[in-house]
C-alpha cells in the first residue's frame, strides 16, 4: 500500500521529461542522465522496464539526435548553399543610405566528412589497411 506517497518516477522523472529529451539530443548517456537526476542508474533502468512509454520516449529521443547528426554529416560531406544577407551603409555628405542584398554562397564538401562517411558506409571498399599476403 502506497498511502498516497508518490514514487521517484512521479517526482523526479515526470517533471523533467523535457529536460531529459534535451539531454538526449546532446548525446548524453542514460547513466549520466540518472546521475543528473540524482537517482541510481539501476533505478533509471527499472523505470524503463516499468514504464514502456518512458522507454519509448528515450529511444525516440536518441533516434532523433542520431538522424539530425547523420543529416548534418551528409550535408557537410556533399556541400551546401547558404543564403547570406549583407547590409551596406553609405554616408555621403548629402544622404545616408542603407543597401541590403542577399547573396547565395556555396560551401564546398568537407573531405574529412566524405572519408568518414565512406569508411563507415562502405568499409569493404574504403579502409586504411589492405592485407598483403607474403609469398
Amino acid at each position: 500500500m502506497s498511502y498516497g506517497r508518490k514514487s521517484k518516477f512521479d517526482t523526479v522523472i515526470k517533471p523533467n521529461l523535457e529536460l531529459i529529451d534535451g539531454w538526449l539530443r546532446t548525446g548524453i548517456t542514460e547513466r549520466d542522465i540518472a546521475r543528473r537526476l540524482h537517482i541510481a542508474h539501476s533505478t533509471f533502468q527499472a523505470y524503463k522496464r516499468q514504464f514502456p512509454d518512458f522507454s519509448d520516449r528515450l529511444k525516440k529521443g536518441r533516434e532523433l539526435a542520431d538522424i539530425q547528426i547523420e543529416n548534418a554529416l551528409f550535408r557537410a560531406a556533399i556541400g551546401f548553399e547558404v543564403e547570406e544577407i549583407r547590409t551596406e551603409f553609405s554616408d555621403s555628405s548629402r544622404t545616408k543610405s542603407k543597401k541590403v542584398t542577399k547573396v547565395t554562397r556555396k560551401v564546398p564538401g568537407d573531405v574529412v566528412a566524405q572519408i568518414f562517411w565512406l569508411k563507415n558506409r562502405c568499409p569493404g571498399k574504403w579502409h586504411d589497411r589492405r592485407d598483403i599476403k607474403k609469398k
